[in-house]
């Protein structure tokens, strides 16, 4: 992972008027060797597309985003990364992550 490179691609972003998504995740196990970030996300996106159902096409898209990142995470995450940063545009290209050896201290959405 080069850090700097994923810092310069965002420093770059030029939006285009779609939500911007960042993600922190603590991905790290817990005591009993399971990850929690999982709830806590879904729940997160629950609640954040709730200001969607009255718009079909930015309801679609923000499905979209939500479908990318669960793929992202269960298919091409590092298993290893204790802390997952993932930044994405909802109706854009623009998707990059960062996977760390270190937890973030909470998760964030």
């Amino acid at each position: 992972m080069n850090l700097k490179k994923t810092i310069e691609k965002l420093a770059a972003f030029e939006p285009t008027g779609g939500k911007f998504i960042t993600i922190y995740l603590d991905t790290s196990a817990n005591d009993n060797g399971q990850e929690n970030f999982m709830p806590w996300l879904k729940n997160q996106f629950y609640e954040y597309g709730i200001q969607f159902e009255s718009n079909e096409e930015k309801q679609r898209t923000y499905k979209e985003i939500q479908e990318r990142v669960y793929n992202f995470l269960e298919t091409e995450a590092d298993k290893a990364a204790n802390g997952i940063a993932v930044f994405a545009e909802a109706g854009g290209d623009f998707f990059e992550s960062v996977q760390l050896d270190e937890p973030f201290p909470n998760n964030r959405f």
